[in-house]
């Protein structure tokens, strides 16, 4: 990816991690910090992992990477998110954003769709 491509994916994986970080925020007042990854490991396509986190995660898990929860959590709607935040949080984001912004999303979102075919 040339260098100009590159600096608009970065600011808009800024952008929704700013709003991600609002509506968590917001939605619970253990919400934590955001973990912010560009892997690339499995799929062949930019793109970017936007993880909130919580104080109220294990203790044995909080500094570690998400994915090393057990795969039973991640199915359990109990341990997804706090029950009070999990439809609030996950609808909120949009409201911290401008709509010249959830534009630029859409369209990020048609180019993944359009580079997976």
């Amino acid at each position: 990816m040339s260098w100009s491509p590159r600096q608009v994916f970065l600011t808009d994986a800024d952008l929704l991690a700013t709003a991600i970080e609002r509506a968590c925020h917001e939605a619970d007042p253990q919400f934590r910090r955001t973990n912010n990854d560009i892997l690339g490991n499995a799929d062949a396509f930019v793109h970017a992992h936007i993880w909130p986190r919580y104080e109220w995660e294990p203790p044995e898990l909080i500094w570690r990477p998400v994915w090393l929860y057990d795969l039973v959590s991640w199915k359990n709607p109990a341990t997804r998110s706090p029950p009070s935040t999990t439809h609030s949080a996950r609808a909120s984001p949009s409201t911290y954003t401008s709509s010249a912004t959830q534009t630029t999303f859409a369209s990020l979102n048609r180019l993944a769709i359009s580079n997976r075919a």
